[in-house]
């Protein structure tokens, strides 16, 4: 990061209302909801990193071993 960088010059930016991806990806899964909540966190701090995404209860059917039996 650039050390002159100021986040003052982006307090112009509009305050956009948050919308709920649920109704955006259109589904009822609540974990997927929740997945996609993590991800795109606007804050790098708060955001998941990529094995915490794929470590996600999202995919907890894809690493059970019996789905593919």
């Amino acid at each position: 990061m650039n050390k002159n960088y100021d986040m003052k010059e982006y307090s112009k930016f509009p305050v956009v209302k948050p919308v709920d991806w649920k109704n955006i990806l259109h589904t009822k899964d609540p974990t997927l909801v929740d997945l996609v909540n993590k991800i795109m966190q606007y804050s790098p701090s708060k955001r998941l990193t990529a094995s915490e995404a794929m470590m996600h209860e999202y995919f907890d059917d894809l690493r059970n071993e019996n789905n593919y039996k």
